[in-house]
């Protein structure tokens, strides 16, 4: 069961690599940049456009029908995927340097013996390092004389500095574009863009007009809530892809919820009001539709910490619940969104926003509100990880570890492991889950802590469960 919901789950990841028929093959070649705007691009047509205008930013003779970058190019390709045996050659240290730097000026091993490029030594009882020599690279690439060591790490040569060199293929990518264009006397040829509509007007929230409404959110926020109606409450904070902060609520009650109506007051550190607002606890817009008894929404809280009553009004009863939760300064720094629990999650038919509550992508995750499990269940772990660094091949290098505490007994931990998932822009979401057959009833507490390796920042988040 629980590798079949983790194949569910991490079907997400496949969205963010259904573009390698494009790029697969360019991937070593594209700037930071390159990268973002591709990200953006929806359609087969635009994808495919990106890719002829990547080609036409390196032709060093656009008016002739060779492209002899591109050539040159592939030719390399084949001949150093060839050296990587069972990978390719962007998925390797080696094989970026090679493809973006060219062949050393020298290469020594750890004895100051001479070296050479196989990947597989690595796995066969290599020596501590290689060191690679650089004596006559572009100015604009490095000035100098640079050396570039790779140790052995799980079964391959891996950077010993990877900021440092990523930083040096970088400037080699935009290398290849400006020689290019320079080459011909021309301007660069600018990528299209797909055209982008203005950003909406920030809906207005709708301001509490109901009296009852009021009188439960007050009493919520004085700590006398109501209790006619049961019910139970989530207050979250999550970042989009472009860094945009945003917080949800959700709450689940076994009352008839026909015609009822939701109070949210957020107050900061103080007390003072920051948002208030009511809603229709059935949105009869939400597509798909909520399950019976279950209600969510957003509203753009800052970065701060804060408490939130939330009071629902139905049939002359009222009933409310009051949270304390924050908002991470997620801004340009390494961090973690809120961890959701849930015991089930849906695939939807089409993709949605990235603001709507608990979703993403095509999956949609039911956060549980009364964190109540038992034995039988599959307990379902989301988070997000927010501005990782990426290595040189683009991708975050993000370790993860969750620990689990009874009580006040001794907690366990999962070894460090990489966190893998869905990465989009400024975030990775990543799922998984733990049957709980083997966990004893009681009270429990979840710590998910996360290292970015590049940078060696840490972040983490706590909440907790319990099973019955």
């Amino acid at each position: 069961m629980k590798k079949f919901m983790m194949l569910c789950l991490l079907a997400i990841v496949t969205i963010a690599y259904a573009e390698d028929k494009y790029i697969d093959h360019i991937k070593i070649l594209m700037t930071e940049q390159e990268k973002a705007d591709y990200k953006k691009l929806k359609s087969d047509n635009e994808k495919q456009k990106f890719v002829d205008d990547f080609w036409a930013r390196r032709d060093p003779s656009p008016d002739t029908p060779e492209n002899e970058f591109k050539t040159a190019f592939e030719n390399n390709l084949q001949q150093v995927n060839d050296r990587m045996k069972n990978k390719k050659a962007f998925e390797t240290d080696i094989g970026q340097t090679l493809l973006l730097l060219g062949p050393p000026s020298d290469q020594k091993d750890a004895g100051g013996k001479s070296s050479n490029y196989d990947e597989d030594e690595a796995s066969s009882g290599a020596p501590g390092k290689k060191i690679w020599t650089y004596k006559n690279l572009p100015p604009d690439v490095a000035s100098g004389e640079i050396t570039i060591e790779f140790r052995p790490s799980g079964g391959e040569w891996r950077f010993a500095d990877k900021k440092t060199v990523g930083a040096i293929l970088e400037k080699a990518r935009m290398h290849s574009i400006s020689t290019q264009a320079s080459a011909h006397g021309s301007q660069e040829v600018p990528a299209k863009q797909p055209e982008v509509a203005p950003k909406p007007a920030a809906a207005e929230i709708p301001a509490v007009t109901t009296p009852e409404v009021k009188a439960a959110l007050d009493a919520t926020a004085t700590g006398t809530a109501p209790t006619e109606v049961p019910m139970n409450a989530l207050a979250d904070s999550f970042m989009t892809s472009e860094g945009d902060v945003f917080s949800t609520f959700a709450i689940s009650t076994t009352a008839d919820t026909a015609g009822a109506k939701v109070g949210i007051r957020v107050m900061d550190s103080s007390g003072a009001l920051v948002e208030e607002t009511e809603l229709p606890f059935v949105d009869a817009t939400a597509n798909p539709p909520e399950a019976a008894g279950y209600f969510q929404t957003k509203l753009p809280i800052p970065a701060g910490d804060y408490s939130v009553a939330l009071a629902v009004v139905a049939g002359g009863k009222s009933g409310g619940s009051k949270k304390t939760f924050s908002v991470p300064d997620y801004a340009g720094k390494f961090g973690i969104s809120s961890v959701i629990l849930s015991r089930k999650f849906n695939t939807l038919t089409e993709a949605k926003p990235e603001k709507t509550p608990y979703t993403f992508g095509k999956i949609k995750v039911d956060p549980d509100t009364e964190r109540i499990f038992t034995k039988a269940d599959d307990l379902i772990i989301v988070y997000e990880v927010y501005n990782a660094q990426n290595d040189a091949a683009g991708k975050p290098s993000v370790e993860v570890t969750i620990g689990f505490q009874k009580g006040m007994e001794k907690p366990k931990n999962t070894q460090p492991a990489p966190a893998n998932g869905l990465v989009t822009g400024k975030k990775m979401t990543v799922p998984t889950s733990f049957p709980l057959t083997t966990f004893p009833s009681g009270d429990w507490k979840i710590k998910v802590s996360i290292t970015d390796k590049l940078t060696t920042q840490t972040a983490s988040q706590e909440t907790s469960f319990t099973i019955k």
